[in-house]
């Protein structure tokens, strides 16, 4: 999502990482939001793919969804999983250093913002919520650039790398 709005704009209460870890209990979705041929703009479908790697088990409580530039198609099969929390991953320009990583509870996103995508993640954000009572977050990765036909940043791969360990270490113990 390319997005002015969160650089002017200290209203905007961000979470730290480290808030997700108490929260990743039950039935977690993560739901990667993004174009593949724009650059940094594919971080959310990439560490999707990560984690489908990773995480083999993924499917009995951690439900992985790859939306691309058409989250909208998965609203239903997210909201039949009744889950329990739903983090919509995807590039958010919020003026930071490029890989840098935020988590936006999704009431703070601005409901008209600009995107990429043909539906707001605010709407697609609030549905979610209306239908399955989950906690909704939106992790924002800052872009450096979501140019056509680039590829990712060094400064966004690390971050998809360091987002994967945290979501591998001991964040997924669902037991």
């Amino acid at each position: 999502m390319k997005n002015n709005y969160f650089k002017d704009r200290s209203s905007i209460n961000t979470l730290p990482l480290q808030a997700l870890k108490d929260k990743l209990k039950g039935r977690v979705v993560l739901l990667g939001v993004g174009n593949r041929i724009r650059g940094d703009d594919a971080a959310g479908p990439e560490l999707i793919e990560i984690l489908k790697k990773r995480l083999p088990d993924a499917g009995k409580e951690i439900f992985l969804f790859d939306g691309e530039e058409m989250p909208e198609n998965y609203l239903l099969p997210i909201a039949n999983l009744k889950p329990n929390l739903v983090i919509i991953v995807d590039a958010v320009d919020f003026g930071s250093r490029p890989g840098t990583v935020k988590l936006f509870p999704i009431r703070q996103i601005p409901q008209g913002s600009l995107s990429t995508h043909r539906l707001s993640l605010r709407f697609l954000g609030s549905y979610l919520e209306k239908e399955t009572e989950a906690k909704i977050y939106l992790l924002g990765i800052q872009p450096k650039s979501i140019k056509l036909e680039e590829k990712l940043s060094p400064e966004v791969k690390k971050a998809l790398r360091d987002l994967a360990d945290f979501f591998q270490k001991d964040t997924f113990k669902n037991e």
